[in-house]
C-alpha cells in the first residue's frame, strides 16, 4: 500500500492565547461525531470526482455534526477542500490514482479554526488533531480491509494503524471512527468492549480490532449502549434483507466517560449503503471568539462598457471629489480621492455578480429531488407493511425521474456554453472567449493551500519554515536628490497607460476606475 508523506498545512489555526471560558458558549460541550462509509450510488453521494456536488454535507447539516468521518471516498490525491456556503472543511487523503479507497474528515462550523494539525497517512487512514480546553484531542478515520481479504494485508492496515496513534502526543484523547469491516460478537472482554453489539459471535476482522484496542487501551464505544437492533445496524446488503453493525467508534479508556451514546440513523438520502454512526461526545471544544468580516465583493467592472453608466460614474466621482478639501496631508488626501472613487463605483456600477456553482440546478431539480426524499421516508417509514412494495415502486419512479431530470438539465446547460464558446469565436472579445474555453477544459480546481520551499518541497512545517526563511540582502539605495511632483499632463498619461482586466492593488482601485473618472477629475 503506497503512503502518502506526512505533512502538516499552512491550513492550521492561529493558537489560542486564552484558555478561559469567556470564548465558549453552552453548546460547546456537547460535541457530535459522526462516521459514514460504503459503496455510493445515485446522483449525489461520496464517490462523486472534485468539482461535482457535495450534497453528503447536507445531511450533515440537518443533523448537526461538527466532525464527520468519511470512507470510500474514491477522490484523488489529498488536500483540503473548503465549502464556505455550508461552512465545511474536508480533509481527505486518497490514492494518487482516482479509484477505490480513500478516507476523509469533514469539520464544520466554528469548529473549523480548532483545527491544529491534519496528517494524511494513506488512502486508508488520516487524522485531524483539534484543540481543546483541557487537552487537545487526535480524531483518526480508518477504513480497514474486508473479512475476506488476505491476512497480510490486514496485519499491514493494523501495523500502520498502531504506528499513527504513535504519531499522536502522549497526552492527546484519541478517537478512532470508521469502517472496519468487523461483525463483534457478544463475548466478555472486560475494558475492552460493551455487551451491547448485535452479532452474537466476532468474525477475524472483530478479533483483530479486539486485540488491536486491548493493546493501545482503547474501549469500543459502538458496543457499549442499549438500543434496538435497527439502531445498531450499520450496513445493509444490496437485497435490502441483511443489516450488519460493521462500523465502529474507538476512544481511549481514559477518556470514555465522555461518550454519551452512539447509535446508527436511518435516513431518507440514499447516497451510501450505509447508515450514519453518531456519537455524542461531552468534550470542551477551543472555540476562540472571532469578529465577524465583512465580505467584500468588488464592483462590476463590465459595467463601464455602457456609455450611459460610465457617464453616470465620472458625474458621481467628479460630485464626491469637489467636497474633499486641498490643504490636506497628502495621505489623507488621498484616502479621501481613493473612498470617492470605490464608494462611486459601488453606487453606479453595483456589485460584482458571482457565479452560482451549478448554473444548471433551478426551482425544478430542486422539487424533484425533494419529491425524491420524500417518497424515500415514505418508504422507510412503511417498511414491513404490506404496502411497502408498492411505496417502494413509488420511490423508484421518483429517483428516476429526478437523475433524469438533473442529468438533462445539466447536458443541456453544457450544450448551450459550447454554442456560447463558437459565437464568441467569431466575435472580438478574446479575452471572454478564452476565459469560456478555459472553464470547460479544466473544470473545477480546488484552492491548494499547500506551501513549498524556494526548491519546490513540501514543507512539512509550515509556519517556522516561512517564518525564518531567509531573504537575500537589499542593494543599498543611494541618495536621491528629491524630485519635482508631476504635473497633471503627466499623470492623464501615466493612467491612459493603465492596462485593463488587471487585478486591482492594496487600494481595490481597478484601472478602469481610473480611466473612466472623467479628464476634469
Amino acid at each position: 500500500m503506497a503512503s502518502h508523506p506526512t505533512s502538516e498545512t499552512n491550513r492550521l489555526r492561529k493558537s489560542i492565547k486564552s484558555l478561559g471560558s469567556d470564548g465558549f458558549t453552552d453548546n460547546d460541550l456537547d460535541t457530535k461525531w459522526i462516521t459514514i462509509s460504503g459503496s455510493v450510488r445515485g446522483t449525489c453521494g461520496l464517490c462523486l470526482s472534485l468539482g461535482e456536488d457535495k450534497s453528503f454535507l447536507i445531511p450533515l447539516a440537518r443533523y448537526k455534526v461538527d466532525i464527520t468521518a468519511l470512507q470510500e471516498m474514491r477522490w484523488k490525491g489529498c488536500d483540503i477542500y473548503s465549502d464556505k456556503r455550508r461552512k465545511a472543511d474536508i480533509y481527505y487523503s486518497c490514492a494518487e490514482e482516482q479509484g477505490s479507497y480513500g478516507v476523509g474528515i469533514v469539520v464544520r462550523g466554528n469548529l473549523r479554526k480548532s483545527v491544529m494539525a491534519w496528517i494524511p497517512v494513506n488512502e486508508r487512514i488520516c487524522v485531524v488533531r483539534m484543540k481543546g480546553t483541557f487537552y487537545n484531542t487526535c480524531i483518526v478515520c480508518a477504513y480497514a480491509p474486508t473479512n475476506d481479504a488476505d491476512g497480510m494485508f490486514k496485519d499491514t492496515f493494523h501495523d500502520q494503524l498502531d504506528a499513527t496513534l504513535d504519531q499522536c502526543p502522549k497526552h492527546d484523547a484519541k478517537v478512532i471512527l470508521g469502517d472496519f469491516n468487523a461483525k463483534i460478537g457478544r463475548e466478555r472482554y472486560q475494558g475492552i468492549k460493551g455487551t451491547q453489539s448485535k452479532h452474537n459471535t466476532s468474525t477475524d476482522n472483530a478479533e483483530r480490532l479486539i486485540n488491536f484496542a486491548a493493546s493501545r487501551q482503547l474501549i469500543v464505544s459502538s458496543t457499549c449502549f442499549p438500543h434496538k437492533n435497527i439502531h445498531k445496524g450499520t450496513w445493509r446488503s444490496p437485497d435490502k434483507r441483511t443489516v450488519n453493525q460493521i462500523d465502529h467508534v474507538l476512544v481511549d479508556s481514559r477518556h470514555a466517560s465522555n461518550i454519551l451514546d452512539v447509535r446508527s440513523y436511518r435516513y431518507a438520502e440514499d447516497f451510501s449503503d450505509h447508515y450514519p454512526v453518531i456519537a455524542k461526545v461531552r468534550a470542551r471544544i477551543s472555540n476562540a471568539k472571532r469578529d465577524k468580516q465583512k465580505e467584500e465583493r468588488g464592483c462590476n467592472i463590465e459595467a463601464w462598457r455602457s456609455v450611459e453608466v460610465a457617464s453616470a460614474y465620472a458625474s458621481e466621482v467628479s460630485r464626491k471629489l469637489q467636497s474633499i478639501q486641498a490643504n490636506l496631508p497628502i495621505e489623507e488626501h488621498w484616502k479621501q480621492c481613493a473612498g470617492a472613487l470605490t464608494s462611486a463605483a459601488t453606487e453606479v456600477l453595483g456589485p460584482k455578480q458571482r457565479r452560482p456553482r451549478k448554473e444548471w440546478f433551478d426551482e425544478q431539480c430542486r422539487l424533484a429531488l425533494q419529491k425524491k426524499h420524500e417518497a424515500r421516508q415514505r418508504w422507510n417509514n412503511a417498511k414491513k407493511t404490506r404496502g411497502a412494495q408498492s411505496i417502494y415502486e413509488e420511490y423508484r419512479v421518483a429517483r428516476r425521474l429526478a437523475v433524469n431530470l438533473c442529468r438533462a438539465k445539466k447536458r443541456h446547460f453544457e450544450d448551450s456554453e459550447m454554442r456560447k464558446v463558437e459565437l464568441l469565436s467569431g466575435s472580438s472579445d478574446t479575452r471572454k472567449f478564452y476565459q469560456h474555453i478555459k472553464r470547460q477544459k479544466e473544470g473545477y480546481v480546488p484552492p491548494t493551500i499547500f506551501c513549498n520551499d524556494a526548491s519546490g518541497n513540501l514543507l512539512e512545517n509550515v509556519r517556522p519554515n516561512v517564518a525564518h526563511r531567509s531573504l537575500p540582502p537589499l542593494a543599498p539605495v543611494e541618495d536621491l536628490e528629491e524630485a519635482a511632483p508631476p504635473s497633471a499632463a503627466e499623470i492623464k498619461a501615466a493612467i491612459r497607460k493603465l492596462k485593463r482586466n488587471k487585478s486591482p492593488g492594496s487600494d481595490g482601485i481597478h484601472a478602469e476606475l481610473l480611466k473612466c473618472a472623467g479628464d476634469d477629475t
